[in-house]
C-alpha cells in the first residue's frame, strides 16, 4: 500500500530489499559474545566427557536447566498440568542425554537444543492427547468392554 493508501505493485527485488533492510535494523534479544562463551564452555564440557568417559556433569548441567525449559514449555505451550510438564521434561532431558553420549547430534547450544526438543515432543504428542481416552474414565462407555 502507498501512502494514499492504494495497492501499489513492488517488484521482487524492492521487496527482497525491504525485509533484508527490516532484518537488519533488528538489534539482537541477547548478549552474543555471552551466548558465544556460554556455548564454548559447554562444548568444553563434553569434550572432557567424551575424553573421561563420565557424563554426569553434562547431566547435572541439563538438570540445572530443568527450570528454564519448564517456564518455557508452560509460555509456549499452555501447558499447566504437573504431570505433564514433568513427562515433557524428562523426555527433553533424556533425549539430550541420549543424543551427547551417543554422538547423535553436535550440540553447541544447549539451552536453545533443549527448547528445541521441548517444541518437537509437544508438537508431536498433542494430537494423541486429544485422540486418546483412559481406560479408567468412567464416563467413557465405549472403552469399558464389560458394559
Amino acid at each position: 500500500m502507498n501512502e494514499a493508501g492504494e495497492p501499489e505493485l513492488i517488484s521482487r527485488e524492492r521487496l527482497n530489499k525491504e525485509v533484508i533492510n527490516a532484518l537488519r535494523s533488528s538489534s539482537p534479544r541477547v548478549d552474543v559474545l555471552q551466548e558465544y562463551k556460554k556455548s564454548i564452555e559447554f562444548i568444553e564440557l563434553v569434550l572432557s566427557c567424551y575424553k573421561s568417559g563420565d557424563f554426569a556433569p553434562i547431566a547435572a548441567k541439563i538438570q540445572s536447566m530443568k527450570g528454564l525449559v519448564i517456564n518455557y514449555i508452560k509460555k509456549r505451550f499452555l501447558l499447566s498440568d504437573e504431570y505433564s510438564l514433568d513427562m515433557a521434561w524428562y523426555a527433553v532431558s533424556e533425549l539430550a542425554l541420549d543424543d551427547i553420549i551417543n554422538k547423535k547430534r553436535m550440540i553447541p547450544m544447549l539451552e536453545y537444543y533443549l527448547k528445541t526438543i521441548s517444541r518437537s515432543y509437544v508438537a508431536r504428542k498433542r494430537p494423541y492427547l486429544h485422540r486418546e481416552k483412559s481406560i479408567d474414565d468412567p464416563d467413557d462407555y465405549t472403552m469399558n468392554v464389560y458394559r
